[in-house]
């Protein structure tokens, strides 16, 4: 005597696969937004990736950031005039601390993308803006902002795990 038993799995492998990829797809999104808001906020601290001070604007800078008209800023205020083709001075008063805002363009232009490349998930920090983008490389070389600290990274796995 034969005894036949078949098992039918209802479970729908591509779907579910599909299923996971999205979740992970939102993880991997709602990781590099906040990891740009952290950016943010680290920089406006005057801090750089790895939590140390930035290095001090020059006096010079300085008294030109915080309205201080002198001899020294109308080389800044020639400066901004040539890079901007115009150039309303900064209102006295403003901090001198070293947070890389002037306007606040720059910091408010970084973005977030996370798309997939054949089976990998990959996210993205930029800054759609070219002009904005070469504040912040200049600001980069100087003062390093914009990047992820390993306690970022690592941070960033583990919410994926």
């Amino acid at each position: 005597m034969t005894t036949r038993f078949q098992c039918k799995n209802n479970v729908n492998i591509k779907r579910w696969m599909t299923s996971l990829k999205e979740q992970q797809k939102k993880k991997l999104e709602r990781a590099m937004e906040e990891a740009a808001r952290e950016i943010v906020q680290r920089t406006q601290g005057g801090r750089e990736i790895e939590g140390g001070a930035f290095k001090d604007y020059s006096p010079e800078y300085k008294d030109f950031k915080m309205g201080v008209v002198s001899k020294n800023t109308a080389k800044w205020s020639r400066f901004m005039k040539a890079v901007k083709g115009k150039h309303r001075p900064p209102a006295a008063g403003r901090s001198g601390k070293v947070d890389l805002t002037y306007s606040g363009k720059m910091l408010t232009n970084i973005r977030t993308k996370v798309f997939e490349q054949g089976e990998k998930l990959i996210g993205m920090i930029f800054f759609p803006s070219q002009a904005e983008g070469n504040k912040a490389r200049w600001n980069q070389a100087i003062r390093p902002f914009f990047g992820l600290s390993r306690a970022q990274r690592a941070a960033i796995v583990n919410k994926l795990k």
